[in-house]
């Protein structure tokens, strides 16, 4: 699938914080076109704070578990921790159908519909289909790894990888093979030159900070066409504050920091970079640009460590980055 490159600006100067685009669109949105109560929700901004606080937390603690990691006892606390990312990610997808749902009188759909995604597309298909396709790069490989940990057993494995310079962590999600073989799952984890391939905190971290403000900017795009659409204004994203802009940035800025030590197959699949200039300026793009990445360190020779629990029946396992069993 070829990836769209999506590039991403905030500047102080010109919106007046750091936060999303959405965020300026929800704090200056006129009270006529809204009709949250009759559904009985939150204003569209409060649902967005609440979301977005869940998401900055969650990249919060986790940045701070993986910066600080200490020994392999810490592993337990760092995947649970990075399952709530994953989860309020998910959740900040789902609450974006609900603050578009916001804008729709209660009246137009005749029964109750309990997801609100489905009660948009009762009301406007076409929007909210397009809204999805350009969703679905972000969300499903999300969606496969939380529903599989959430619905089908599936678990955290744990990876080390050394070089001469670099020690990077990671994890894989268990998936099962016809004969009992336990392997990194087939869906979620790709091959690479014979492989079975993981995931690096490090990727992860970034990817999910970029990801969110790209969910941000697609969910905005629908909404200001819904806008348009449905009530004949042409939205104007004015300048505003945001009381906690220190703290955001300070999280960005740690992220950014983290060092770009991936996974071997890694360097190679839609990496995402974040540029700060100054204090008052942010830019992601995703994929990252061929020079940014022809910068990295690339190491040639690494040696992997897995840390993983049994469970007293398995015998066959298929371990990332040694040879494929097939």
């Amino acid at each position: 699938m070829e990836v769209k490159l999506i590039i991403i600006e905030r500047d102080i100067n010109i919106h007046g914080n750091l936060n999303t685009e959405l965020f300026n669109i929800l704090s200056d949105i006129p009270d006529n076109i809204l009709f949250y109560q009759e559904h009985n929700l939150r204003h569209p901004l409060g649902i967005y704070n609440v979301s977005t606080k869940r998401v900055i937390n969650a990249l919060n603690n986790f940045e701070e578990l993986l910066t600080s990691f200490q020994s392999d006892q810490d592993f337990n606390d760092l995947s649970a921790q990075h399952k709530e990312l994953l989860d309020s990610i998910m959740a900040f997808i789902d609450d974006g159908y609900l603050i578009m749902k916001c804008f729709y009188p209660k009246n137009l759909v005749d029964k109750d519909i309990i997801f609100a995604s489905q009660w948009l597309k009762k009301v406007d298909e076409n929007l909210i289909e397009e809204y999805q396709n350009n969703l679905n790069y972000y969300r499903n490989k999300l969606a496969l790894i939380v529903n599989n940990i959430k619905h089908n057993h599936a678990r955290y494995c744990h990876i080390r990888v050394h070089s001469k310079y670099t020690s990077t962590l990671g994890y894989y999600i268990e998936g099962v093979k016809e004969g009992n073989l336990i392997m990194p799952h087939k869906d979620i984890h790709p091959t690479h030159k014979g492989y079975y391939t993981g995931i690096s905190y490090n990727k992860d971290i970034k990817s999910y900070l970029v990801d969110f403000y790209i969910i941000a900017s697609l969910i905005s795009t629908t909404l200001i066409e819904l806008i348009k659409k449905h009530h004949n204004l042409n939205l104007v994203i004015n300048k505003c504050s945001y009381k906690e802009n220190d703290k955001l940035f300070s999280l960005i800025k740690q992220i950014k920091n983290i060092p770009n030590n991936y996974f071997p197959d890694e360097y190679n699949i839609n990496l995402p970079e974040i540029n700060i200039e100054n204090e008052s300026k942010i830019r992601f793009t995703k994929p990252s640009s061929s020079e940014y990445i022809k910068r990295l360190y690339k190491p040639k020779k690494y040696q992997v460590r897995v840390i993983m629990s049994g469970d007293g029946v398995t015998r066959s396992w298929a371990l990332p980055y040694f040879n494929r069993q097939k």
